[in-house]
């Protein structure tokens, strides 16, 4: 049943299925294992301002933290396991790259201030949805018809 379900699906859509279900499976990992005491003001390479609140994060898992991740993975999922919509003319150019950022949203918060396994499997799914993107791009598009 599974392997009938990806036998039709170009590589590219095959790697990025791929992708979602890894930051799903993710989720249910340790994102958080940093407790913080007092509230921090920290600064990013990008000069944004984060507050982390003195009850900080504790121990938690991707689901606890990422209350917005559910809608994120299922959207993609729908969208990607269409065979039709991934190849569409207007999603195929930027809709890829949108989708790994979305999967980077996925793991926000927390993946930038705290390291945990699933916060390292989330962004290993980052990188494989960067990498169908990439593919996705690189792959020969069919000949348009002529009249």
């Amino acid at each position: 049943m599974i392997r009938d379900f990806f036998r039709d699906k170009p590589g590219p859509q095959r790697w990025m299925l791929g992708a979602i279900v890894l930051n799903f499976l993710s989720q249910f990992l340790l994102y958080s294992d940093a407790p913080v005491s007092v509230p921090t003001y920290r600064t990013d390479g990008y000069g944004a301002l984060w507050v982390i609140l003195p009850e900080g994060y504790g121990s938690a898992s991707g689901w606890e933290l990422h209350w917005h991740a559910a809608p994120i993975l299922l959207l993609l999922a729908v969208f990607f396991a269409n065979d039709e919509f991934p190849h569409g003319k207007s999603f195929a150019r930027f809709g890829w790259w949108a989708a790994a950022a979305l999967l980077f949203a996925a793991c926000l918060p927390t993946a930038l201030e705290v390291w945990g396994f699933g916060t390292m499997w989330g962004f290993v799914s980052v990188l494989v949805a960067l990498g169908a993107a990439a593919f996705n791009a690189r792959s020969p598009r069919p000949a348009k018809p002529t009249a």
